[in-house]
């Protein structure tokens, strides 16, 4: 029996600046007229998010927990630049509900067909995402749930990819002979994978990445290579 865990954004989607734009859109939305740029946005999300730390600890910021964190982040990042306490913490309340609305996530061409002829070869298909912890709304919409056999979040289990333990969760819940890490970042996905002795392949990057079993540039490539 095979195992595909499947990274998200980036693999099966794309998103332009997604957390960035979420939050910039929800500051203009309360100040039409705010003196802070998307580039000072930008830059404050260069930290404050737990994937960018994944060695750090974060049992306790999981589900609700998690999104109190991140809106901490969010205020942090609007006083940062002038934004008013009061302002910041009206923006922040908003950001959730942006990041969640369905036009900011686009399916790679190839993704559904893909998933659907995995399953047809006997396959189990698992999200494996660093991710809010509420994705599975936008999933369903998209129509990605339904080719999916499971899902699984670091912001549900306190754990961010490349973390072995993450894989160490994934792996126990969906027990099987050959497992595969299918993503587009090296440094969470294929080494991530390869700590947890998964053949690891790396999608949609125009970098090949010397650690990865296979870099394809398309997912449509994926079921003829394993099956």
């Amino acid at each position: 029996m095979c195992v595909i865990f499947w990274d998200f954004d980036g693999t099966l989607v794309h998103s332009d600046h997604l957390w960035s734009g979420s939050m910039y859109e929800a500051l203009t939305t309360v100040d039409p007229y705010t003196t802070m740029t998307f580039e000072q946005v930008r830059i404050c999300n260069r930290e404050g998010f737990t994937w960018q730390t994944p060695d750090n600890d974060y049992h306790q910021l999981t589900g609700d927990a998690w999104w109190d964190f991140m809106h901490a982040h969010f205020v942090r990042s609007y006083t940062r630049f002038g934004i008013s306490n009061e302002m910041a913490h009206q923006a922040a309340n908003l950001v959730h509900g942006i990041l969640k609305r369905y036009d900011n996530y686009h399916l790679f061409p190839d993704a559904l067909d893909t998933l659907r002829t995995c399953k047809e070869h006997g396959a189990t298909n698992v999200l494996l995402s660093n991710n809010y912890p509420d994705l599975e709304d936008v999933l369903v919409h998209l129509g990605l749930r339904k080719h999916l056999d499971g899902v699984i979040l670091s912001a549900l289990e306190g754990y961010d990819k490349p973390r072995k333990e993450l894989f160490d969760i994934a792996k126990s819940r969906y027990p099987a002979s050959r497992y595969v890490m299918v993503g587009d970042s090296e440094s969470a996905d294929v080494v991530g994978g390869k700590r947890a002795s998964m053949c690891t392949i790396l999608v949609h990057t125009s970098t090949p990445s010397p650690l990865a079993d296979f870099n394809l540039a398309t997912l449509s490539e994926i079921p003829s290579l394993l099956f």
